[in-house]
């Protein structure tokens, strides 16, 4: 466990709990997708069943082999058929029905239920009898993006563990120097990813980042000339990929941010986009306080608007507009007309 990137209080409470002989019945993994709730609770699985009782996993003991394959069965990951839902009959049968049976050759036996938010009310208060008289030998762990979702009974019994987002730093670290991630790239990901290990990883690579970057940067530099042609256009590439969509937006809401920054301070090394200087430093020079923050205001309701379902076309090209409003209906900006073509 010591390899995993920061929460060092997470890690020291999960050593000692393994050292001590202090193992919960129950815990939950809470945080972000992306924060390392599987890695967490893969590494402390094995800490709890290797062999040598270090409080780390061995990696040699033929317990942590067996984890390392995916292949141990005292540790028992919860599948479910549904996307967006964990059903009862699924917690009975993999959990409450399997569970009295003892383990085949640890100590503990493990469950690890990812996506616990999904769980239906039937499915948790299904799992809230197992949790209210477990076995001494079961361990179950629940892993969720939203401890909200989650039944107060089912908190109360469970000790829980939360992934705080990383520094920007360690962030830029592991990409760079464990993936060889470009400088520049490198720091890119970083922005976006605000302390999310997981998402940084997860650009790179993505051949659809690249072309939403661009469809971002033609927008804020063409926003004087807006056509509705290339705002439908813009629509639609995003409408196909919701996951670039959010990619469009933390694009927007950076590229602003380090407008903002150079108009402020003068200075480019905190600067994400370090390569559009010229750019930057040109629109910095167009646009007042006042009317990037409002664009940023812009970016930030379009994100709230998308995660409430509204209808994404209209949200976009509000955005759009708004974003156009802001930055050229100020005493700075410049108020060309909207183009239909």
């Amino acid at each position: 466990m010591n390899k995993l990137l920061g929460q060092e209080n997470v890690k020291q409470r999960l050593k000692s709990s393994v050292i001590n002989r202090n193992v919960s019945h129950a815990c939950i993994f809470e945080g972000e997708d992306g924060s390392g709730k599987k890695t967490f609770s893969e590494a402390y699985s094995m800490a709890i069943q290797c062999e040598k009782g270090t409080g780390e996993p061995c990696m040699e003991c033929p317990s942590c082999i067996k984890a390392l394959s995916r292949n141990h069965p005292d540790i028992i990951h919860v599948i479910h058929e549904r996307p967006n839902s964990i059903g009862v009959s699924e917690i009975r049968d993999q959990v409450v029905s399997d569970v009295m049976i003892k383990p085949y050759s640890s100590q503990y036996k493990i469950y690890i239920i990812a996506e616990a938010e999904k769980m239906t009310a039937e499915a948790q208060n299904a799992l809230l009898k197992t949790l209210e008289e477990p076995p001494s030998y079961a361990v179950i762990m629940l892993l969720t993006n939203n401890i909200l979702n989650l039944l107060p009974t089912i908190i109360s019994r469970c000790v829980r563990f939360r992934l705080n987002p990383l520094d920007s730093g360690t962030v830029n670290r592991y990409l760079t120097e464990e993936l060889n991630v470009d400088r520049y790239q490198a720091e890119m990901y970083t922005a976006l990813a605000r302390g999310n290990l997981g998402r940084a990883k997860s650009l790179i690579g993505d051949e659809s980042f690249n072309a939403i970057k661009d469809e971002a940067s033609r927008l804020v530099k063409n926003i004087r000339e807006l056509k509705m042609s290339r705002l439908s256009a813009l629509v639609k590439l995003l409408d196909k990929n919701r996951v670039a969509a959010g990619n469009f937006l933390d694009i927007l809401l950076l590229w602003f941010r380090d407008v903002l920054m150079f108009k402020v301070t003068g200075l480019t090394d905190e600067l994400a986009f370090k390569e559009e200087v010229s750019e930057i430093k040109s629109e910095a020079s167009d646009y007042s306080c006042e009317g990037l923050n409002k664009a940023i205001e812009a970016v930030e309701e379009a994100r709230k608007r998308l995660n409430a379902n509204v209808n994404f076309e209209m949200t976009i090209q509000l955005l759009a507009f708004e974003i156009r409003s802001s930055l050229i209906n100020d005493p700075q900006g410049k108020s060309p007309a909207v183009q239909e073509k």
